[in-house]
């Protein structure tokens, strides 16, 4: 027998056609931003431009800021990331070769977070396969672990000037991973390369790389960029059997190799016994007070 539906279940019946409404409506514009997408790729005239992760870091910047309601920021922004990565895959294929030994998967899922579900993943026991993928172009990115202090070898030594039997002076590096944590944090953190070159988002840090043959050579590094009016967040060192020093020097801001007081460092080396030039830069990630719910 039929039973006539309440004011409580009409009132339900309403919002729920009201969200299967808006359901088509998003469904409707996810597909007009990919024809804008399509029409975009047609116009560009070179390949290997369509990855632009300091305008990525804008826009989820943007979308973060004027966020409000219970709907999470953190999801939001993975939500975001998935669509970004399936419109750049539109325009042009891409990989990323991800650094997984010693049980690493952690950087497997930074990698699927940032780049979504559908890029393919290499995974590599060293970092020096990650770089060796993206110098063969076998890999459009890498995933690499975070500078640290004693490190036997580090991977970003051999950036800059070539590597040992690959040239490996065009990779750059590019993102630090993750761009939006969790509000507990991450455990490993990332930064990734690329053949790409880096562009500022607004709010970015740059890596400066220092190479020296002999401990003769080596200026010293506090003197020489108090000197420079850059502002030095962190530094690595390493030296080589050979007697070889390198210093890898994160400073604040998007630095390039024209910017005036990089020209200033270099001119303070000796130019054949030592290098300073910039090796990539990253937009800086979500704090977690970005993501909080207040």
């Amino acid at each position: 027998m039929y039973s006539p539906m309440t004011e409580k279940e009409r009132t339900l019946a309403d919002l729920r056609q009201n969200i299967d409404q808006i359901d088509g409506e998003m469904h409707q514009l996810i597909m007009r931003r990919s024809e804008l997408v399509q029409e975009i790729a047609a116009r560009k005239s070179s390949a290997g431009n369509f990855m632009r992760p300091g305008r990525e870091a804008q826009v989820v910047r943007r979308l973060v800021a004027a966020h409000h309601g219970a709907f999470p920021k953190l999801v939001l922004v993975r939500i975001w990331r998935e669509i970004i990565s399936a419109f750049t895959g539109m325009q042009g294929p891409f990989s990323a070769a991800v650094f997984t030994a010693s049980g690493h998967s952690d950087y497997e899922k930074l990698a699927r977070a940032q780049f979504g579900s559908l890029v393919p993943l290499s995974l590599h026991a060293s970092e020096q396969e990650v770089l060796s993928a993206i110098a063969r172009g076998q890999s459009t990115l890498g995933i690499l672990p975070l500078p640290q202090d004693q490190m036997e070898d580090p991977w970003w030594r051999h950036l800059g000037t070539g590597g040992r039997d690959l040239d490996l002076s065009e990779i750059r590096i590019l993102a630090r991973l993750p761009f939006a944590a969790a509000p507990a944090g991450e455990a490993v953190q990332a930064l990734v390369v690329s053949r790409i070159e880096p562009e500022p988002s607004g709010l970015d840090n740059s890596f400066i790389l220092l190479k020296v043959e002999t401990a003769d050579h080596h200026p010293d590094r506090d003197d020489l960029f108090a000197a420079s009016d850059l502002s030095v967040l962190s530094h690595q060192s390493w030296q080589g059997s050979s007697g070889e020093l390198c210093d890898l020097v994160e400073v604040a801001g998007f630095i390039t190799d024209s910017d005036p007081r990089l020209i200033q460092l270099a001119q303070s080396i000796d130019g054949e016994k030592g290098w300073i030039g910039c090796i990539g830069a990253y937009a800086v990630p979500l704090a977690a007070d970005d993501l909080s719910s207040s």
